[in-house]
Parts: C-alpha cells; sequence; structure tokens
C-alpha cells in the first residue's frame, strides 16, 4: 500500500467515528459501500456549506478518480480548499499529491482554487447563504387554509385581564389535516387552548404536479389579545426593544437571538392588538431575521433552524428553498432533533426538494435515536406502508413504533401508524381497532379524512395499506 493511500484510508476511519458530523456520515457510508457517485454527492454539498472534511475527501476522490475523472489539478484545489485556515490532514496530503505535480498542474490548480475559494470560502458562504429582508411577505403558504377554528380565550386569563402569545410547529399532512403540533414559545395559560384549535384546523394540500404533499415545520402564531392593548405602552416597548438591542449589538449569539426572539413575538403582538396603522407605527421594529441570521453565523443551531425555516416559507425574506434547507441541515447536523426531523421527512417525500428516500430515512434516523418520538411514528409508517419492497419492513415499523408511548401528543399519526403495523404484520384484528381510533378522532376533531375510512376498508378486507 503506498504512503498516500495508507493516508487516506486512516483519515477515513480515524474520521468516521461518533464524534464526526452527521452530514458527513451520509457521504462515509456512501463511500463505503463505493457508491461513489451519492458520495460526491454529499460531499459537495456538504462542503459547498464549508465543511472541511467534505472539502478534503472531494480533493481525495479527484484525485484518485472516483465517480469524477482523475484530476490532479482538482484534488490540489480541494485539499487546499480544506486547509484554510488549517487542516493537518489535507495539509500533509498536499505536500504528497504536490510531488507528483507538474509546474503547469500547480498553476492550473492554483486558478481552480481562487474559484473555489470566491464561491466557498466562509464569507462566500455567509454572504451566499444571508436573507434577502427588502421583500418577501409575512408567510408563503403552499397550502390554502379551509377549517379554522379560533381558540378559546382560557376563562381565567380572561378574567385577569391576561394577554400573550403562543408560537407553535405543525406539518400541514397531504390529507390536508395538521400534525406534528409542538409549542415553541410557551404560555402556560394558552398552551392547551392552542392545541385544541390548531388539531382542528384543516387544510388544501401543497402539491406538485397533481400530487399532494406533506409541509413540514410550519411555523404558527396565536395572538391572545383580550384586554391587552391598554397594557402596551408605545415607549416602554420601543425602550425595552432599544435596551435588548444594545445587548446584542456587543453581545453572544444568544443576545442575537433573544433580540430577535423577542422582536419577532413583540411585533406580531402589536399587529394583533393595534388596529390602526398609526399605532402600530408608534413601535419601531427590525426584521428579525437580520438577528436569526447574525446569530446563525455564529453557529447557534436553534438560529440556523429558525433561518432556514423562515427562508423556506418567505417569512420576512426571499422565499430560498436551497439556502433554506442548508441553514436546517447546518443546525441538523449539531444535533437538533427538530432539525434532523423535518430534514429527514422532507427529503424522504420530496414537494418541495428532489425526493431521497435513502436521506429521509438516515436523519429520520437520528432524530428517532436522539429520542425524537414523531420521527418513530413516521418511520414506523414508511417501514410499514412504503411502495418500495426494498424499504418496506414489517420488523423494523414495529420495533419503530414500539418506542412511543400510547399517549403520544400526536394520537391522529400515532393510531394511524399502529395500525398500518399492525396490517404489515398480518394481525388485521389489531388494525382494525387501531384504525377505528383514528377515525373516531378525526370525527371528534371535526375533520373530512376521506383515505382513513379507505384505510379502515382495506384492514377490514384483509388487506396491508401501501402508498
Amino acid at each position: 500500500m503506498n504512503n498516500f493511500h495508507a493516508l487516506v484510508i486512516a483519515y477515513l476511519l480515524a474520521i468516521f467515528a461518533p464524534v464526526a458530523k452527521a452530514d458527513f456520515e451520509l457521504g462515509l457510508t456512501y463511500y463505503q459501500a463505493k457508491n461513489f457517485e451519492k458520495a460526491y454527492k454529499e460531499f459537495l454539498y456538504s462542503g459547498e456549506l464549508g465543511d472541511k472534511d467534505s472539502q478534503f475527501n472531494l480533493g481525495v476522490m479527484h484525485y484518485r478518480g472516483e465517480f469524477t475523472p482523475k484530476s490532479l489539478p482538482k484534488a490540489y484545489a480541494w485539499l487546499s480548499l480544506a486547509n484554510q485556515p488549517r487542516l493537518e490532514s489535507a495539509e500533509k496530503t498536499l505536500g504528497i499529491i504536490s510531488k507528483k505535480m507538474t509546474p503547469e498542474d500547480i498553476a492550473a490548480g492554483e486558478v481552480l482554487l481562487k474559484d473555489l475559494t470566491l464561491r466557498y470560502s466562509e464569507s462566500a458562504i455567509q454572504k451566499r447563504m444571508a436573507p434577502n429582508t427588502a421583500v418577501g411577505s409575512d408567510a408563503v403558504e403552499q397550502y390554502k387554509s379551509i377549517r379554522k377554528i379560533t381558540p378559546v380565550f382560557p376563562s381565567s386569563a380572561l378574567k385577569d385581564g391576561q394577554f400573550g402569545i403562543v408560537d407553535a410547529s405543525m406539518t400541514v399532512a397531504k390529507d390536508g389535516s395538521v400534525r406534528d403540533i409542538q409549542i415553541l414559545v410557551p404560555n402556560p395559560e394558552f398552551n392547551m387552548a392552542t392545541i385544541k384549535a390548531i388539531r382542528q384546523w384543516q387544510y388544501l394540500p401543497a402539491t406538485k404536479n397533481g400530487m399532494a404533499y406533506s409541509t413540514y415545520g410550519t411555523k404558527v402564531r396565536i395572538n391572545y389579545a383580550a384586554g391587552g392593548a391598554a397594557s402596551l405602552d408605545a415607549k416602554k416597548l420601543n425602550k425595552h426593544l432599544s435596551k435588548i438591542k444594545e445587548k446584542a449589538l456587543g453581545g453572544t449569539s444568544q443576545d442575537k437571538y433573544a433580540f430577535a426572539l423577542q422582536t419577532d413575538a413583540l411585533q406580531s403582538m402589536v399587529s394583533g392588538i393595534y388596529k390602526e396603522e398609526k399605532e402600530k407605527a408608534k413601535v419601531v421594529f427590525e426584521n428579525p431575521n437580520t438577528w436569526y441570521y447574525q446569530a446563525a453565523v455564529e453557529g447557534m443551531p436553534v438560529a440556523e433552524l429558525q433561518m432556514g425555516m423562515n427562508m423556506l416559507a418567505g417569512r420576512m425574506c426571499t422565499l430560498n428553498t436551497d439556502v433554506g434547507l442548508g441553514w436546517i441541515e447546518r443546525a441538523a447536523s449539531k444535533g437538533t432533533i427538530d432539525a434532523q426531523y423535518q430534514l429527514g421527512a422532507t427529503y424522504y417525500e420530496g414537494g418541495i426538494t428532489e425526493r431521497d428516500t435513502t436521506k429521509g430515512i438516515y436523519w429520520l434516523d437520528k432524530a428517532s435515536k436522539n429520542g425524537f418520538a414523531n420521527a418513530s411514528v413516521k418511520l414506523a409508517w414508511i417501514y410499514a406502508t412504503s411502495t418500495d419492497a426494498s424499504i418496506r419492513d414489517a420488523a423494523k415499523a414495529k420495533t419503530y413504533i414500539a418506542q412511543v408511548k400510547d399517549d403520544h401528543p400526536d394520537q391522529l399519526s400515532y393510531w394511524e401508524a399502529q395500525a398500518a403495523v399492525a396490517a404489515a404484520a398480518k394481525d388485521f384484528p389489531s388494525a382494525i381497532k387501531s384504525q377505528q381510533k383514528a377515525v373516531d378522532l378525526a370525527t371528534e376533531y371535526g375533520l373530512n379524512l376521506p383515505t382513513q375510512k379507505l384505510q379502515l376498508a382495506k384492514y377490514e378486507a384483509g388487506q396491508p395499506w401501501v402508498e
């Protein structure tokens, strides 16, 4: 084995350890399976987001001619980019391959490096991933609301003259129902009222080429404003915002994120309470995406996720799917389970991006192993119902659904998954029982979900559900 080959193998083995970043692991999984095309694609995606290990492996693959034609100049350029500011493995490898290069090869490599640096240096990446806050609506919905129940104002809060907001995230499923409800910014007085209302909402789902698809990570904000207008003083609000902005200007990523979050929330609250534009104008707000972005650039995972969600929705910025997914992948790579789930579900289903079932299952499994029950339910459904026989696996489906407690917050999805798993195992009496619970829940929520009854009919006929 030559020195270069030994170095590459040693490096790959060293970084294929639990501490390696998750997005890079997927590329290595493909690489070890000798699926060089998919490995190259994953390394390129991560390398373009600034991952130095991925840039290193791109250089290796160009040197060895794996998927891409062998090219010393391209290998030199990618390895040199990985070595900015300094990556020991890249530096050593550069020293080895430089001895094999002619002066013309090195000159060509320097030209390529200059181009890569212009596009993929950290400053270039930050510029490319910045939100365009000059335009953009409050939200760009790919779906259409057909039933929206107004939350019941809790009597205790109404009596005390309380007001506030609740931020939640949800999935608008391809059948139009709302799933995966999570409270993001909690308010104990209003949380339950919010959940009870949202689970009764129904939509015409987003479609692509005539096919419905689910929209994940949709953010909603409920304003509880009764009796609150008198308590909001514009001067006090401006003073408060000025104080936390001052802290954010010279502070940490947490300070920047806190300012963005409060600006975001208070802006929504003011819009909900003050009906007159002249009243709203008394409070001076900045676009929160400016500050989410600054916190994200400093590597704060929750800010990266928020930035990605806002860019996917075009919320107070221009809609940008590719960059939005890039921010979410950065957060997912750092172990943020909400990001892992959203990324996995989005890639598995497709819709807003090219479908990639392998990548989707990979990220969903990451979220499931990190204890995210929604991901376990989703994987149970996938393994029980997939039309792809190479994916469908009743035993895996049973393993995933067994990890979820029967008081799981998303009862509708839970009982549908339980039914599908039982049917995949040919336990049709259990499938019928579980599916009937799902149908009853939909009726209780006032939802019209014809697919549920079709699923029940399948189980009654002794057939599994496949989609």
